[in-house]
């Protein structure tokens, strides 16, 4: 989730972006107090989470 970042097939074709979409929505996430992970499988791609607490 690092800003700037752009995969290695993000920068050899000619997407468009600046590599923020993943550090915005993460500190969004982080700022209302919840998680936000990957996980990555090479060819089948990757699943996001996003977590919350629940409200009280």
């Amino acid at each position: 989730f690092e800003r700037f970042y752009r995969g290695r097939v993000a920068r050899a074709t000619d997407s468009r972006g600046f590599g923020l979409g993943l550090a915005i929505s993460r500190a969004v996430v982080e700022n209302h107090g919840g998680q936000m992970s990957v996980e990555s499988a090479v060819g089948r791609g990757a699943t996001f989470r996003i977590r919350f607490p629940v409200a009280s």
